[in-house]
């Protein structure tokens, strides 16, 4: 009984995690992770209706034919598909696997303090987590990024299990789940940090036991994604994703005059995604003695410096990748906490108050940020327009979105039908940008009668602000021969304050460009 007893507060915990994930979770996907959660549906999707083809993800986006893309292993599209064929294609379903995962990201966590620090610190390092707000949102949202996190911590927890017992099953456990975190998604390299930390206060190991369950963990990783590289290459929209970003792909003066993204980034985890209370108790944690590992989330944090060193511009842009970085906040914030709590009460249970207190201060940072999260849906217009091309459209008919945010295919997924942003991401070979309209209107002209020539149907472009701003781009203005050449071809179907939609005439279209 008082075993069970002792599990109390990770009970509670896990229910508050799980409480925090569930709100809103038959949201449509609008919120401000919408552009990747378009893509990570619409490949559950392509699952679910067209091919069970796990190694072949695809989108809607580039046409009528399945736009396969270079992907990290699909866990949790393929879950949704499977789920779908017993409850139907749901959003929620989506959101409530990413729940799972991030509810199991809190058992997690604490699980692995408990081994490499303490009781205390692994109860309140899963309280954090499971408030803290941006790991809150990215757990439901329907994103890769929970289940790299739940499968990392789990490896790692098994890890030190291993380390301290000397059973293999541990270890055999630790490389299963180590090779699940890196085909979720790359980021889960941080953790490669606190790992050899730990393995060099253990030298005793077999190397040879090291070397193969460094090979079991590695291979099947390597050849998952030089086939995700080969399906990038060679199917379109030629897209492999984040490639762009990291620090190879641009000159590194351009990434020194953004500063190296530290603005964006400490404006991002401190206004979004940690809260100033929770960064204030990490740099707490960070300074001040922790038991046994004392360094384990200290080197956590420092893979994560070298993840930002090599890929600040694709954590700026996608900010949920950020979230391989919250276990370790919430552990160096919990350590934080204990020492404020310790040094302020000799004894046990005067702690209690202080403890109550700084994770209370936390709790009602995290819950004043979600609001503001959830109440700025910025791609609700491009939702009302994808649902608005499904009702005048039929099935078959291909549609051309271009959204607030250009290159967010969140319409197409809503309008239920294949078709194609604009600028289309597949003509890399006349405008290799598809996030912003060509300088040169003839261009833009030339990619629009290509998709006409390959019978796009239906026309929607949102006008409606973007995240309570002017929307990123001027339509209208900027491309006034582009607009004027929409309204010789297409007829205007319908206009409100957040959309409006065309119907190409029936007329061909001979002087577009060769297809790629």
């Amino acid at each position: 009984m008082t075993g069970a007893r002792n599990y109390l507060p990770l009970v509670a915990v896990t229910l508050l995690a799980l409480a925090m994930r569930l709100n809103r979770i038959r949201e449509p996907l609008i919120d401000a992770y919408s552009w990747r959660e378009a893509s990570t549906a619409m490949m559950a999707e392509n699952f679910y209706r067209h091919s069970w083809n796990i190694f072949l993800p695809a989108v809607n986006w580039v046409g009528p034919q399945p736009g396969y893309q270079g992907r990290e292993f699909q866990f949790t599209t393929y879950l949704a598909a499977i789920t779908y064929t017993i409850f139907g294609q749901h959003d929620w379903i989506g959101r409530g696997i990413c729940v799972i995962f991030g509810t199991w990201s809190v058992i997690a966590l604490y699980l692995l303090t408990r081994r490499v620090w303490d009781e205390p610190r692994a109860c309140a390092a899963a309280l954090v987590q499971a408030i803290l707000p941006g790991a809150v949102f990215v757990d439901r949202s329907f994103l890769p990024d929970p289940s790299m996190l739940a499968f990392t911590l789990a490896a790692c927890w098994m890890l030190i299990v291993y380390l301290q017992t000397e059973r293999r099953r541990w270890l055999i456990g630790a490389c299963f789940f180590g090779a699940l975190a890196l085909l979720a998604k790359l980021p889960a390299i941080v953790a490669l940090a606190p790992v050899i930390y730990v393995l060099t206060r253990y030298r005793r190991r077999n190397p040879h036991t090291t070397a193969a369950a460094v090979a079991c963990v590695f291979a099947p990783v390597i050849a998952y994604y030089c086939w995700a590289i080969y399906v990038g290459r060679h199917y379109p929209p030629y897209h492999i994703a984040g490639e762009s970003n990291w620090i190879w792909s641009h000159p590194f003066s351009d990434i020194l005059k953004h500063a190296y993204y530290l603005p964006e980034a400490a404006r991002e985890l401190a206004l979004r995604l940690w809260t100033f209370p929770a960064i204030l108790f990490m740099l707490i944690g960070l300074l001040v003695r922790a038991p046994r590992h004392r360094w384990f989330f200290h080197f956590w944090l420092l893979g994560c410096v070298v993840l930002h060193f090599i890929g600040a511009r694709e954590l700026t842009m996608n900010p949920w990748n950020f979230q391989i970085f919250s276990a370790a906040c919430s552990a160096l914030c919990a350590n934080g906490i204990i020492w404020i709590a310790s040094s302020l009460s000799p004894t046990r249970r005067g702690r209690f108050l202080p403890i109550g207190m700084a994770t209370g201060i936390v709790l009602i940072a995290s819950v004043i940020t979600l609001k503001t999260l959830y109440d700025r849906p910025q791609g609700y217009a491009n939702y009302r327009m994808g649902r608005a091309l499904h009702d005048v459209s039929q099935p078959g008919d291909l549609v051309v979105t271009l959204a607030a945010d250009i290159g967010d295919p969140i319409a197409i997924y809503y309008s239920g039908r294949r078709g194609w942003i604009f600028p289309p991401a597949h003509r890399r070979d006349l405008h290799p940008e598809y996030t912003m309209f060509p300088d040169d209107e003839n261009i833009s002209i030339a990619l629009f009668d290509d998709l006409l020539n390959q019978h796009a149907k239906w026309i929607g472009i949102v006008t409606a602000p973007m995240d309570d701003h002017v929307p990123q781009w001027n339509f209208w203005e900027n491309q006034p021969r582009l607009v004027e050449h929409l309204n010789e071809t297409c007829a205007l179907v319908e206009k409100n304050a957040g959309y409006v939609i065309y119907r190409v005439k029936d007329k061909p279209y001979i002087n577009a460009p060769n297809s790629h």
